[in-house]
């Protein structure tokens, strides 16, 4: 339960990066 716990919030951090490097991308 705990390693579930973790690999959501890190698939969530990771998420939010990816989005944001694309967003910066589109905008230039």
């Amino acid at each position: 339960m705990a390693l579930f716990l973790i690999g959501a919030v890190t698939m969530r951090a990771a998420g939010c990066v990816v989005n944001d490097l694309w967003d910066r991308r589109l905008d230039q």
